[in-house]
């Protein structure tokens, strides 16, 4: 939730105030690209081919919907798959 500050002037002569703030949650990212696997490919639980241990696997077909991107993986609902083995949908 992103944080909003706000300065509100109150008259002294009209003390005291309730101040009732409603936090209102930010909308939700529109869904990103859809990817789809056309081999078996590995699932990581870190974006790295030597520290991110193996969690999974993406059967041939398989389609992942996209979190997050960075260097070169994309990070969906399993973990992190390298983008050079998966290929965008559509």
């Amino acid at each position: 939730m992103t944080e909003h500050r706000v300065r509100i002037g109150i008259p002294t002569d009209s003390l005291p105030v309730t101040l009732i703030i409603e936090l209102v949650p930010e909308p939700p990212a529109p869904p990103g690209p859809l990817w789809a696997a056309p081999s078996v490919a590995n699932i990581r639980a870190d974006p790295n081919t030597i520290t991110g241990a193996i969690v999974g696997k993406l059967q041939p077909g398989d389609q992942v919907r996209e979190l997050e991107r960075l260097d070169g993986w994309i990070r969906h609902a399993q973990g992190w798959t390298a983008k050079s083995v998966l290929r965008l949908v559509g």
